[in-house]
């Protein structure tokens, strides 16, 4: 009967070690099965996303080429006419040089942004504007910069005229332009931009006048712009005023009231002080008008 009973556990666990080496077996061949699913599904999708990539790159490739069928290569687009315009005085001759562009190229097949970028290298040049008018016409409108006053420190010894922006035009030995003296920077010249905050602010001030009906009335011929903290100016009619840096065109409107009260009073301004708010200190004289008679 012992005999029996080991031969018997010994069967009995035998079988249990087949049958668990079966299921192990199974386990193994279902892990590796689903394993290689995944990676027939990962090259299916890679193989996937390739060929839509090279289906795009394909689609574009035929639009561009039938673009260029349709547009840069089509004789109907061949620039036949090309109109400049310029607020300024440069010649419409130079102009058609600096675009680089001519007659009998394709309207489509020029680079519009190129060619503004040519054009605005030109120093009197303050914007460029180039649009295609089909079938065969290019448009080229130009804004040129307009002196709006003279730097007395020119790097040439000479005053140069300076546009609102602060670029340096060129010399100017005219008297009809307001000047601009104690400049920090030196050495401006034709093509420099005046970075120093007083110039450009004396500049806004005279562009207030000039964007204005206070430059009639203020005539503002000279500014110096030493102080830190305000603009001396000299108006024709020899007053002198000490103008605030801050809201300027508030203290300009403020300046020609004061000038229009004082002349209903019979007084010219010879000093006004507007680097305060209010109660603006104020010296006058008796007005030329009246001195006369």
């Amino acid at each position: 009967m012992g005999l029996f009973r080991k031969n018997h556990d010994r069967l009995s666990n035998h079988r249990k070690n087949r049958a668990r080496g079966s299921s192990l077996m199974v386990s193994a061949r279902a892990s590796s099965g689903k394993g290689r699913d995944r990676m027939h599904k990962i090259g299916a999708l890679i193989l996937l996303a390739v060929a839509a990539a090279g289906a795009v790159w394909a689609a574009k490739s035929g639009i561009s080429r039938a673009g260029d069928r349709l547009f840069a290569q089509n004789e109907k687009f061949t620039i036949r006419e090309i109109e400049v315009t310029t607020t300024g005085t440069l010649p419409i001759s130079n102009l058609r040089e600096y675009a680089g562009v001519t007659e009998g190229q394709n309207l489509f097949a020029i680079d519009i942004e190129q060619i503004v970028r040519n054009i605005e290298r030109t120093p009197r040049v303050r914007a460029a504007e180039v649009r295609r008018v089909l079938p065969d016409r290019l448009t080229i409108r130009v804004q040129e910069r307009t002196a709006l006053a003279r730097i007395a420190e020119g790097a040439t010894g000479l005053p140069m005229a300076v546009d609102r922006d602060g670029f340096v035009l060129g010399p100017s030995v005219g008297r009809g332009l307001p000047i601009i003296s104690g400049l920090a920077e030196s050495g401006l010249a034709p093509g420099s931009v005046i970075r120093d905050a007083k110039t450009l602010d004396a500049l806004q001030a005279l562009d207030v006048c000039e964007q204005t009906k206070l430059g009639a009335l203020l005539r503002i011929q000279a500014i110096q712009v030493k102080h830190p903290e305000y603009l001396d100016l000299a108006l024709a009619s020899g007053a002198r005023v000490d103008l605030g840096r801050d809201r300027l065109a508030w203290r300009l409107e403020k300046l020609a009231d004061l000038i229009m009260t004082h002349r209903e009073l019979g007084m010219d301004i010879e000093y006004a002080d507007l680097t305060v708010d209010r109660n603006f200190p104020v010296r006058t004289r008796p007005a030329a008008e009246a001195r006369a008679r």
